[in-house]
């Protein structure tokens, strides 16, 4: 999303939330993993937190769903960030 890289993070949320749902409907579950990683990402950047963290269990699920396991070990490395940014590092660390 060219809003990202233009420092507007709320339009980055609308182009990233508006591609997961097109990504969705195409059948493309690798793209819309990647796609999702990206969206919860502009989250944590915002301190979005609580979104943030179910986007990226979303991103893991359908990473999961398809094999693409760089995609799920990327996902857990960030959803443990946000959990520990939410003061829950035992759950970090277990992941």
């Amino acid at each position: 999303s060219t809003a990202y890289c233009d420092d507007d993070r709320e339009g980055a949320v609308r182009a990233f939330g508006d591609a997961a749902a097109l990504l969705a409907r195409a059948g493309d579950p690798f793209a819309e993993c990647g796609n999702l990683l990206r969206l919860a990402a502009v989250l944590v950047d915002l301190g979005r937190l609580d979104e943030a963290e179910a986007v990226f269990i979303r991103a893991n699920a359908r990473g999961e769903a398809v094999g693409d396991a760089v995609g799920v070990r990327v996902g857990r490395g960030h959803l443990a960030t946000v959990r520990h940014l939410q003061g829950r590092a035992e759950e970090a660390i277990a992941l």
